[in-house]
């Protein structure tokens, strides 16, 4: 009946991507997808469901990573590491839904390209000991036409390698 569920939260699920080409959905609740470089895909077709679904990306190996191709519709945030030596380019010409873009931890650059929407993006514990650890967002054109767009940047834990420990970095935004 209507009231079956009444007060029943719905389950959230952990959904991993695989090397061959995946068609995930996710369902009710707060889903997260899980991928990396070697996993995500230009094959790829992942859906979120109704709650607030993350996909958690990390690049690792010895040479720069492009990630293009893939598609995601309705996940509203992205947790994107970038350890790759050389950096990681995350293309996002392929999402929807995104409301939230995290470079989360990253040793190395990480450049989103091709956002869809304007999504706050949060930058969180990229700098290291001796290198900064740059983020570059680049939005579709028709995000940004009009006389004003307003962008939502959170820095968490970013600090300059070039100041004392503890120093928060006040680089140009």
């Amino acid at each position: 009946t209507l009231f079956d569920n009444y007060g029943v939260n719905p389950v959230a699920q952990t959904l991993t991507l695989t090397t061959a080409a995946d068609t995930l959905n996710g369902a009710a609740g707060a889903d997260t997808f899980v991928a990396t470089n070697t996993t995500l895909s230009a094959a790829d077709n992942l859906t979120g469901g109704a709650g607030v679904d993350t996909l958690n990306y990390a690049s690792n190996g010895a040479v720069a990573v492009n990630q293009a191709g893939f598609k995601a519709a309705g996940i509203e945030t992205f947790n994107i590491t970038s350890d790759a030596t050389g950096g990681t380019t995350f293309d996002m010409s392929g999402v929807t839904g995104a409301t939230r873009v995290v470079n989360d931890d990253s040793s190395n650059d990480l450049v989103l390209a091709g956002l869809n929407e304007a999504a706050t993006i949060v930058v969180r514990n990229t700098s290291q000991s001796t290198t900064s650890v740059n983020t570059t967002v680049n939005y579709n054109a028709s995000v940004v036409a009009g006389t004003s767009t307003t962008q939502a940047l959170v820095l968490e834990n970013v600090f300059d390698p070039s100041k004392t420990a503890g120093t928060a970095s006040k680089s140009a935004v």
